[in-house]
């Protein structure tokens, strides 16, 4: 783990103290819901540049892999993933975002704060994915494992996230909308 990725870490988990609040748990958010917005948004940068971490580090699963260095990225992948549902607060919606007069913007569905016990359900299982990859040894099944899981991620932004992409070839341009959940 890098230096910039243990601070982001840290500064995650600790947003993510603060945060763990909300429709998940039932208690008001210690954050306002810029904060918050910003906290998931953050986390979400966090969980990308791990993604790309160990997607380089394990390639096709074919050669020789750091699993100890992949099975570490992973675990914190799965902690943020596990806090996911407590992230979306009362007023962290695009609406209510919008009727506070906030700067701050979120491309998460609507749908999340609709039925939040779906969206917890579908968060779970896909952190559930995570914990199971994070304890692969064997570098196949750690690349099975890991697809697994980037097709659970995939399947929650098209879901949860309100965004188009070209995938026939076309220029999908800056991809930091990813990160705007």
């Amino acid at each position: 783990m890098t230096l910039s990725q243990m601070w982001g870490a840290a500064a995650g988990g600790l947003c993510l103290a603060l945060s763990l609040t909300g429709p998940a748990t039932g208690q008001e958010s210690f954050l306002s819901p810029e904060a918050e917005v910003l906290a998931r948004q953050g986390l979400k940068a966090q969980v990308a540049g791990l993604r790309a971490e160990v997607e380089a580090l394990v390639g096709d699963g074919s050669g020789e892999v750091d699993v100890p260095r992949v099975q570490q990225d992973l675990a914190i992948i799965a902690a943020i993933l596990g806090a996911f549902p407590h992230l979306f607060g009362e007023g962290t919606s695009p609406d209510a975002l919008a009727a506070a007069g906030s700067q701050v913007t979120t491309d998460a569905q609507p749908a999340i704060w609709d039925d939040e016990e779906s969206f917890a359900a579908f968060a779970d299982s896909i952190h559930t994915l995570a914990l199971e990859a994070a304890v692969e040894s064997d570098p196949a099944a750690l690349h099975g494992a890991t697809m697994a899981l980037w097709d659970g991620c995939t399947s929650c932004h098209e879901t949860y996230l309100n965004y188009t992409m070209d995938l026939g070839g076309g220029d999908v341009g800056d991809l930091d909308f990813l990160n705007d959940f």
